[in-house]
């Protein structure tokens, strides 16, 4: 039980240090060019569906139907704002949100699904 709480304690040290990297990062001018290639066409889609409604007009057509939805999101976040910087504000949150959601999942079902012998193969 008690290496159950050090690993539990481990994970979400360990979440919230690549969480605070990958939002330090974003912002950093030297990492900032790489990191928000994809963020501005997602941002450039959000617009261009906003706009004319339809997803059949956005530039780049590589997406699945879900991803294009959940492209929304982060505008959503962003309350709605139609900046480029709104947009990466939200896109940095739901993604700490996402790794959040994954190490509670973790430390909620990963031991007993250990336990019992479920396998992952």
């Amino acid at each position: 039980m008690i290496s159950f709480v050090k690993n539990r304690v481990a994970l979400l040290v360990a979440s919230a240090a690549v969480a605070a990297v990958l939002f330090n990062q974003a912002w950093h001018p030297l990492w900032q060019g790489h990191l928000q290639t994809d963020i501005i066409v997602h941002h450039q889609q959000v617009q261009e569906y906003l706009k004319t409604g339809s997803w059949s007009n956005i530039s780049y057509k590589e997406y699945q139907p879900g991803a294009l939805w959940f492209f929304l999101v982060p505008h959503a976040l962003a309350a709605f704002q139609n900046d480029y910087s709104g947009y990466l504000s939200g896109t940095l949150l739901l993604n700490t949100l996402l790794l959040v959601a994954h190490a509670l999942l973790l430390i909620r079902y990963g031991p007993r699904a250990c336990q019992s012998g479920y396998s992952f193969s």
